[in-house]
């Protein structure tokens, strides 16, 4: 998966929606829906006593974005 974004978010549930861990590794761009997803994603999961590892984006401009836009603020809550 190179995107996380509206339009293929559908993509990523398949993908990642029963599987440990959600590897992340290859993902080139995520968007603020994408980020959204994430978290909810992972907040599901721990609402239902389970918990998922995510293997965080490799691309250092990926991370980047996602430390500006308080992504891992909010993800020690919801994953």
């Amino acid at each position: 998966m190179t995107q996380i974004t509206e339009d293929t978010f559908e993509q990523v549930l398949q993908v990642f929606g029963g599987s440990s861990p959600f590897d992340l590794r290859e993902t080139a761009f995520i968007d603020p829906y994408g980020m959204v997803g994430l978290l909810e994603m992972g907040e599901l999961f721990k609402s239902e006593g389970g918990e998922k590892t995510f293997r965080l984006p490799e691309s250092e401009e990926v991370l980047k974005y996602l430390e500006r836009m308080d992504f891992f603020k909010f993800a020690d809550r919801y994953l």
